[in-house]
């Protein structure tokens, strides 16, 4: 997965785009907005999926 993200940082989910957009505008605790975000995702594949772009993040 972290291949795929550096290579394609395009193709994320959308709520990888909103984490991003949301720590960097407002200048906010990593882990928190991740929280927020992960918690409002129902499926439990694609919260997966996007918890792991956010790990991805983390290592960039």
């Amino acid at each position: 997965m972290i291949t795929e993200f550096v290579e394609n940082p395009d193709k994320a989910p959308e709520e990888y785009h909103k984490f991003v957009e949301t720590v960097n505008r407002e200048n906010r605790d990593f882990d928190e907005v991740a929280s927020e975000i992960l918690l409002g995702i129902e499926d439990i594949d694609h919260r997966e999926l996007v918890e792991s772009y956010i790990d991805a993040a983390r290592w960039m």
